[in-house]
């Protein structure tokens, strides 16, 4: 059965707006501001906090071997946010800005008392972060891709792992085509199975041909009888068929020729799929 408390805590928390794939106001783009969370600190207090960060990052700043950022500019001091990432009472520091790379780093350093410690390491974007309970660590979901013209974006929910100094591992990953367009609406999610064979999951609420349209990237995956997914929106098509925007688990025999972007299982694909023989559980 489908473990519906992730899929829940994904369709609650897990996708916030970017520049690349925003085209509408989304529902499942439920982000944050560092406004609510992180510690308003003056500009000298928080470059004494950066001084004793150890990172390579740092290290092309102070050498002077690439201009990556001018610790003299507010821009620069904006892009490291100071919070108390694992609820320890200590102030962490979080760097999201320029590295060099065609992506932003996102940077987490949790404070060892004389220093920082690396917790998390990527370039892409945190786009949502929560504390299961007061005084626990963030658990957070993070975006990365497309790059380079790929097809998918995908998002990643990050989990703490027991330990000092904190460090991260991945929970599960969500992908969804790069170029998506969201309804303005959600439902209450529904939990379904598939009842007929090699069933559909499209980039699009409609099927193109019969539009006259031509869209080779417009089915994601085809799933057998018996795969599971959980409903978040409906959307009527020109014909009067009634289209689910669904969350699928990739668990059994589904084919797919995005397959070759993906590492490991456990993953779930967004998409749009035909209500009419989809049954809820």
């Amino acid at each position: 059965m489908l473990n519906r408390s992730i899929i829940i805590l994904l369709f609650v928390s897990f996708i916030a707006a970017s520049s690349a794939s925003a085209q509408t106001a989304n529902f499942l783009f439920q982000g944050f501001t560092w406004q609510s969370i992180e510690h308003k600190l003056t500009d000298a207090r928080k470059l004494e906090m950066i001084e004793k960060i150890d990172h390579w990052l740092l290290d092309l700043y102070r050498e002077q071997q690439a201009i990556v950022f001018d610790l003299n500019s507010k821009d620069a001091l904006a892009s490291f946010h100071v919070l108390d990432f694992n609820g320890n009472g200590l102030l962490d520091m979080l760097y999201y800005g320029p590295a060099g790379a065609e992506s932003f780093l996102t940077l987490v350093l949790v404070n060892q008392g004389n220093g920082f410690a690396v917790a998390f390491e990527a370039y892409g974007a945190i786009v949502n972060l929560w504390r299961p309970f007061p005084f626990q660590p963030f658990h957070f979901i993070f975006s990365a891709g497309a790059c380079c013209n790929e097809p998918l974006r995908w998002y990643t929910h990050y989990q703490p792992v027991q330990g000092d100094p904190l460090t991260y591992a991945a929970k599960n990953k969500t992908f969804l085509p790069s170029e998506f367009n969201f309804p303005e609406k959600s439902i209450t999610p529904i939990a379904f199975t598939t009842i007929n064979e090699t069933y559909t999951l499209r980039r699009t609420a409609y099927i193109p041909e019969e539009r006259g349209e031509t869209d080779a990237y417009n089915v994601l995956a085809q799933y057998p009888k018996g795969s599971e997914g959980v409903a978040l929106a409906k959307q009527i098509d020109a014909t009067g068929r009634e289209w689910w925007l669904v969350m699928m688990r990739n668990n059994k025999g589904f084919t797919s020729d995005y397959k070759v972007y993906i590492e490991g299982d456990e993953y779930y694909f967004l998409g749009w799929m035909s209500s009419r023989y989809l049954q809820k559980l």
